[in-house]
């Protein structure tokens, strides 16, 4: 796999969880996961245009409504774990929360194997034994572990997994182009839904004002990423894609302390002495198990 796709994707998504921990902080109505997904939703017509242009000129075929509506429902599924992933960033520390999304190819892999016949060698297995050992220990905070995160962090890792999954099994029987292009239009589409509730409205027209430099860099790199990651889907197995975001504790890690160190104001997260220490140690499980599951 392109070392493009194993590095680049996973600094992407770390500047966008970095992003995303800035412009939730506060108690507005603009700090407000839905409003923030549905500004979110909006950048989406601006990859549309260039996606809709490589339809076109490709001379794609849409293919069957057998394959484009599994496809098109599937973006809820990828909402619904954004909308949840949000709420906790919100609470919690990045560094806790992102690493439980390592779990994902443990479900990736389950989901795989039943519809998209991908089994798993007893070395990926092991693999994923150690990736879910170093996103304990980054999660483990002052002795304990907080469960109803940890839970709820899980929850989304087999949303996540099962949209990845589906994306695969639907998105491999159609071109390239038709299948990002569904993916995007998806995520437009069912993020303005969160426009029924007014404090989301009102909070989108105040982000408009208070958050646009901070959205705009969180959904151009967050966009970018879920294309490379989707065309990653197309190609290769489920849980050895869902792999490549091992380094993103890594990165995640580094941005946290850099901000920390140098704009505190921003992010402010505990990295000295035996924290430092346990999130080294866990990030090196994370990256271990993540390399043995792609190659």
């Amino acid at each position: 796999m392109s070392i493009l796709w194993v590095l680049v994707i996973p600094a992407l998504y770390t500047i966008s969880n970095l992003a995303d921990k800035c412009l939730l902080d506060g108690d507005g109505e603009d700090s407000e996961p839905r409003a923030l997904m549905t500004l979110g939703g909006f950048f989406s017509l601006f990859a549309l245009l260039p996606a809709g242009i490589w339809v076109y000129f490709s001379h794609s075929s849409f293919g069957t409504l057998g394959n484009i509506i599994p496809l098109m429902f599937n973006e809820i599924l990828f909402v619904v774990a954004t909308w949840i992933y949000l709420a906790v960033m919100k609470k919690e520390e990045s560094t806790r929360v992102v690493p439980w999304m390592q779990s994902i190819p443990i479900f990736g892999m389950i989901g795989g194997a039943i519809l998209l016949n991908e089994m798993p060698s007893g070395v990926k297995i092991l693999a994923v034994l150690v990736l879910v050992a170093g996103g304990f220990l980054l999660s483990y905070h002052n002795g304990r572990m907080n469960k109803k995160i940890v839970g709820t962090m899980i929850l989304v890792s087999i949303i996540f997994a099962v949209y990845d999954v589906i994306f695969a099994k639907y998105g491999r029987t159609m071109d390239d182009s038709v299948a990002i292009f569904i993916n995007l239009a998806g995520k437009f589409v069912w993020t303005l839904l969160f426009l029924v509730n007014k404090k989301t409205r009102q909070g989108v027209l105040t982000g408009l004002k208070t958050k646009i430099k901070g959205q705009t860099l969180s959904e151009m790199t967050s966009t970018i990423g879920n294309i490379g990651l989707c065309l990653a889907l197309l190609y290769f197995p489920v849980n050895a894609v869902q792999a490549l975001c091992c380094s993103q504790p890594m990165f995640l890690l580094i941005g946290a302390l850099v901000l920390t160190n140098f704009f505190p104001q921003i992010v402010c997260e505990e990295t000295e002495g035996l924290t430092l220490a346990q999130k080294s140690l866990g990030i090196i499980l994370v990256i271990t198990g993540g390399v043995i599951l792609s190659i």
